[in-house]
């Protein structure tokens, strides 16, 4: 079905639904007012103080001396500084800002779908992004998370744009963007050259290979400006040829540190103390090869709780509960702690309802969002091209967002992977809905096979 059918009533009716939503979405920064520092978690403390030194000398550095501006790109600071000059520092601005960004990723999903002429695919997904309670509770916490996936959204807006365009500086657009994201997570630098990759790879099927290369090669200079701006600047003040030193500091202080404190039974604290200073190559051989076993094992824990996407500990946080424990998937099997959640009993049978309704929200969602991307992914190969590039380009993304971090990933990883997989569930989801329309109805035996694209009768469009 054409773009003409976002006009019919039930699109009209299901898209204003979607706006209230998101605006009463927006009162969960209530929970900011009745606990300014709920949000504020350990790994905030650089971002508020890059962002005050912007804001106080208007120079990125790390007042304390501690090099967290070479650890910190300035994205998500320099965002805190404009806040704390509207809003004088206070938290509920940036959960409220942080609110409005995750509701404008799943309106950009809305948008891809127009763009595209399926706009109940684009409905649906953005339905999905919104009830995303990771999504949510990220963006009430004073993290990086929900900036980094609304530029990740509205990158992958701007590159379905781009394809449709065909014009070269659409695809500058489509790097800044991207190189904008990285500015706020390191993890974006990666996502630059696997973009231009993918790009090259879909356009060489339908214009000539120098203007495939031509376009790629744009996206790639103007994303890769970005990161060799921020390199040179490093430099200039450190000494240091490098965008960030984040990766060491994580891979040593954090992943391998938790490996030989667990093979050693030592702290973490301790192992680190024990790493420092050493190559992160050849330290990973040598731990990797003491403990095999307890090196394995760190990795497929850290992916299963990146790809589960619940932090009740967070939400305890951010509740003003703040003796929750634990990830919400098992602690004691899956974690670092072997206290588990529910190492204290709740106080009152609220909180116990409150914190039972969100483990179980929390891990339904993450099983609704991988099974349907899964299907999205099964059944898109026999749809039209365009799309069959958006999920491709939606596959690559989120497997690098989830797999890359490994031993250290956490709940909040998988917060700028799930506009790309709530694009591909919501894929899944209307195929699904075409297929059971199809077999329920009385034209199933003439009927085009399911999963077929718009322009077939029983599509997810249809």
């Amino acid at each position: 079905m054409s773009a003409a059918s976002s006009t019919s009533s039930p699109h009209r009716a299901a898209r204003l639904a979607l706006l209230a939503f998101l605006v009463l979405r927006l009162a969960l920064v209530a929970l900011t007012l009745r606990d300014p520092t709920g949000g504020v978690l350990v790994d905030s403390a650089d971002y508020i103080q890059l962002g005050q030194s912007v804001l106080e000398t208007g120079r990125y550095q790390d007042p304390e001396g501690h090099l967290a501006d070479l650890t910190r790109p300035p994205g998500y600071p320099v965002l805190l500084a404009g806040l704390g000059a509207i809003a004088g520092g206070a938290t509920w601005a940036v959960t409220l800002a942080q609110l409005l960004l995750s509701g404008a990723a799943a309106l950009m999903l809305l948008g891809i779908g127009e763009r595209l002429g399926r706009p109940t695919l684009g409905l649906v997904s953005a339905w999905i992004l919104a009830l995303s309670p990771n999504l949510a509770l990220w963006s009430l916490t004073v993290m990086s998370e929900a900036l980094f996936a609304a530029l990740l959204a509205l990158s992958v807006y701007l590159w379905v744009r781009a394809l449709q365009a065909g014009h070269l500086r659409d695809y500058a657009w489509v790097g800044l963007a991207l190189g904008g994201a990285a500015l706020v997570r390191p993890i974006g630098m990666l996502l630059i050259p696997i973009w231009a990759v993918v790009t090259y790879w879909v356009l060489r099927r339908r214009v000539a290979s120098h203007e495939a290369l031509a376009m790629e090669t744009m996206l790639l200079a103007l994303g890769g400006l970005v990161i060799l701006g921020w390199m040179t600047r490093n430099q200039i003040v450190h000494g240091s040829w490098t965008f960030t030193n984040v990766s060491a500091k994580t891979v040593i202080g954090f992943d391998l540190a938790d490996v030989v404190a667990r093979g050693e039974g030592i702290t973490r604290s301790q192992a680190a103390e024990q790493l420092r200073g050493g190559a992160v190559v050849q330290q990973t051989l040598s731990v990797a090869s003491a403990y095999p076993g307890a090196f394995v094992r760190a990795q497929i824990l850290g992916l299963a709780r990146t790809a589960a996407g619940t932090d009740i500990g967070t939400w305890g946080n951010v509740l003003d509960w703040d003796r929750w424990s634990g990830l919400g998937l098992l602690t004691g099997l899956l974690g670092r702690t072997p206290a588990g959640d529910f190492s204290q009993a709740p106080q009152t049978a609220q909180e116990g309802i409150i914190r039972g309704s969100l483990l179980v929200y929390s891990l339904a969602f993450s099983v609704f969002l991988i099974a349907f991307s899964l299907l999205g992914v099964l059944w898109a190969w026999r749809d039209q091209a365009a799309v069959r590039n958006l999920l491709v380009l939606a596959i690559v993304t989120s497997a690098t967002l989830i797999l890359v971090p490994m031993a250290a990933g956490q709940a909040r990883f998988r917060v700028p992977a799930e506009p790309f997989l709530a694009l591909m569930a919501g894929y899944g989801l209307v195929a699904l809905e075409a297929r059971w329309r199809q077999r329920s109805s009385s034209f199933a035996k003439d009927g085009p096979l399911p999963g077929a694209g718009p322009e077939l009768a029983g599509a997810p469009d249809g």
